[in-house]
């Protein structure tokens, strides 16, 4: 039911606003992907960069108190 099937391969690369980057690459688990960086919270706001089998979708996104999981669909 997922839009990408269990070992899909995926990569995340995210900046932060110094230009900093972080990059890590894994497959997909009932639908999720999940990581941890290595960038402070207090450094963005942050681009985010998914590649995935069926495309990729770039975001900027900020985060308030303290990290939390993001939710970003791959796009065509």
């Amino acid at each position: 039911g997922h839009l990408l099937n269990d070992g899909a391969p995926v990569t995340v690369d995210v900046s932060d606003a110094a230009g900093r980057r972080d990059a890590h690459t894994g497959w997909i688990r009932d639908g999720h992907f999940d990581t941890a960086l290595t960038l402070s919270p207090d450094d963005g706001p942050f681009v985010v960069r998914l590649k995935t089998a069926n495309g990729h979708e770039t975001r900027e996104i900020g985060l308030s108190d303290a990290p939390r999981n993001q939710t970003i669909r791959s796009a065509e």
